[in-house]
């Protein structure tokens, strides 16, 4: 059955693509013991290896395109991917802690209507270019990070990271206006007050 949300991915060596999700990317970081070595140079840095079960390409697609074209030549022109890791649902729904989302809350979250989080459903194995299917995932828009663009594709075409499916216009850009809303948001000191009936 043809999906209405996902597609295949391209293979390992053609341009990422925006709402691209891949599986088993390894996100570098330095140990918090090591921040401090990080600043200093002098000192032995150390790096843990986060891998990321599924996680999300957020860089604009035309981006991504002139990149691409770029280091063909040799040349760059984003230096860094940006990311949402994608969590599955259930971790989101039953956390580790016990307490459970209310079932109200959790309706709300499947249906796109909570401005944190975003929901995707279960991809079929014939939309999986592993041919697998993905579980229901979760994506937290405070939660995201950035990639050397030479890193992310060494791991594809290593095979460490593999291209999975991507979404399908509108829902790529329905995922990709609620992350911007959510960043673009404006913190207000005092809520506008009413004056009483």
């Amino acid at each position: 059955m043809d999906s209405q949300i996902y597609t295949h991915s391209p293979n390992f060596n053609e341009c990422l693509r925006q709402a691209e999700i891949v599986s088993g990317i390894i996100q570098l970081m330095v140990a918090e013991s090591s921040l401090a070595s990080a600043i200093d140079f002098r000192r032995p840095i150390a790096v843990l290896p986060v891998v990321h079960e599924f996680a999300i390409v957020m860089t604009q697609g035309c981006d991504l395109v002139q990149d691409f074209n770029a280091r063909a030549k040799n040349e760059e022109q984003v230096p860094n991917v940006l990311f949402c890791p994608l969590p599955r649902a259930e971790a989101l729904k039953r956390p580790r802690n016990g307490s459970e989302i209310p079932s109200r809350d959790w309706k709300r979250i499947q249906q796109n209507d909570d401005k944190r989080y975003h929901f995707f459903e279960a991809a079929p194995q014939d939309a999986d270019a592993a041919n697998e299917g993905l579980p229901e995932l979760t994506a937290d828009f405070k939660r995201y990070f950035t990639m050397q663009t030479a890193f992310v594709y060494r791991q594809l075409k290593d095979g460490t990271a593999k291209r999975r499916c991507e979404l399908k216009s509108p829902y790529l850009e329905h995922f990709s206006f609620r992350f911007a809303f959510f960043l673009g948001r404006i913190g207000l000191p005092e809520p506008h007050q009413s004056e009483p009936a």
